[in-house]
């Protein structure tokens, strides 16, 4: 990923596409839920990391924006 591309954490009850570190997500496309509503991805964008919460019992999905810079 370049340095302009930019990076977004997403916080979710229910982490629906289980998609691992290196995986593509599209602009739009659900990731997961929080209080019943879906949590969209903002933009395309590459999944970073993953981390479930213990205390919260929530997912931290990382996204770093799918670009190249000039």
């Amino acid at each position: 990923m370049d340095s302009c591309a930019r990076r977004v954490a997403v916080r979710v009850e229910q982490w629906e596409m289980r998609r691992k570190p290196g995986e593509l997500v599209a602009e739009g496309e659900v990731l997961g839920y929080f209080a019943r509503r879906p949590v969209r991805a903002p933009y395309a964008a590459v999944v970073e990391d993953v981390v479930f919460e213990r205390e919260s019992r929530t997912w931290l999905v990382m996204l770093v924006e799918n670009v190249r810079c000039a």
